[in-house]
């Protein structure tokens, strides 16, 4: 454990500023690693807004979130599932997660949900490689033989994806 705290802000909240993305890049987002929730605040405050390189920036919400700590709601209900219902975690994980969760709910509610969250780890993975497909495609009839057979069996998967897929 490093004592660092991670932040994922929402898509388009912190701008890609148009540099060469990794291949999920309508979902991947920028977010700070820092020694603090307000050092993260802080670097909220100065790398939001719109840029003009990236279409999918949000304009700047109009608030300082270093502010906005020092006004956080109270007794806030707190909803904490380990697995969501399907999720393998192993025990010390899950030992450490719980703890964690409940210093966070500290001053509120924190109630323990017995709920079966939907299995998206399938559509999640073809549409993944819908993506790295529809960027590989070009090199593959030359350079097929440089990818390793698992990879490019991934990568195939992707044809299975289809908008009659997507839609359902």
């Amino acid at each position: 454990f490093t004592g660092c705290f991670g932040l994922k802000p929402s898509y388009g909240r912190i701008p890609h500023e148009g540099k060469g993305l990794w291949i999920m890049d309508d979902t991947a987002v920028h977010g700070p690693l820092t020694r603090s929730v307000e050092d993260a605040a802080l670097h909220l405050d100065v790398t939001v807004g719109p840029h003009p390189l990236d279409p999918n920036s949000l304009p700047h919400p109009g608030l300082s979130y270093q502010e906005v700590l020092s006004r956080l709601p109270r007794g806030l209900r707190i909803g904490w599932s380990l697995d969501l219902g399907y999720a393998a975690v192993q025990s010390d994980i899950a030992e450490v997660a719980y703890d964690a969760a409940r210093v966070f709910a500290e001053g509120h509610t924190f109630r323990e949900l017995d709920t079966q969250a939907p299995v998206l780890s399938r559509d999640w993975g073809l549409l993944g490689a819908f993506e790295l497909l529809g960027k590989l495609a070009p090199l593959l009839p030359a350079r097929e033989h440089e990818f390793g057979r698992a990879f490019l069996a991934g990568v195939k998967a992707g044809r299975a994806m289809t908008a009659e897929r997507w839609a359902e």
